[in-house]
């Protein structure tokens, strides 16, 4: 039994999708709708208090043709979140993406000697004070000017991470940002 309240079910049975509980498209379409929804940097401004307190209003759309079109998105936003799906890299939606946070050096030197992470008194890791550095944007950069300006991440005297977009690298969950949480757990020196 597909797990939607009756007031979801009336909303797709009104779009004349199938019976939910015999259709797995039906009963994840909202889902993938609110995924997609959610992962909007324009929704995600409009909408910060309720996304802050834990409370986000989803708007539905009116026609199932606007639903299956946002559901569409949902599913490339889950695939992207979900690192046991395999992506075709070669793909023209994905292929644009492989020009981000690359990683470049001098030789294959990628150990971590940048102060990316330090511990409190109790032994707890933190991310460390090192930071990104601006870098001119590449012109292969330009699909992802939305996500900000590119940023250099220094890994050692010899490597680093080209291409990362500054609302990645300060994007949060729980208060932390993951790349510098990520980092700061592989620092060879945490002070």
């Amino acid at each position: 039994m597909a797990n939607l309240s009756k007031k979801a079910r009336d909303y797709v049975q009104k779009l004349n999708f199938a019976n939910p509980d015999e259709d797995e498209e039906a009963a994840e379409i909202l889902w993938l709708h609110s995924l997609a929804v959610c992962y909007s940097p324009q929704y995600q401004s409009d909408n910060a208090d309720g996304l802050r307190i834990g409370w986000p209003r989803i708007p539905l759309p009116t026609t199932a043709d606007a639903l299956q079109k946002s559901a569409a998105l949902g599913k490339k936003v889950r695939a992207l979140l979900d690192i046991a799906t395999p992506l075709n890299w070669q793909s023209a939606e994905y292929k644009s993406l492989l020009s981000l946070a690359v990683p470049r050096g001098k030789t294959n030197n990628w150990s971590l000697s940048e102060s990316w992470g330090y511990k409190d008194g109790k032994g707890k890791v933190y991310p460390g004070a090192a930071k990104p550095e601006a870098m001119t944007q590449p012109p292969d950069y330009a699909f992802a000017e939305s996500l900000g300006a590119p940023l250099a991440v220094r890994l050692n005297d010899e490597s680093r991470w080209e291409c990362v977009p500054s609302r990645v690298w300060e994007y949060r969950i729980g208060g932390f940002a993951p790349p510098k949480k990520w980092l700061s757990y592989r620092a060879e020196r945490i002070i």
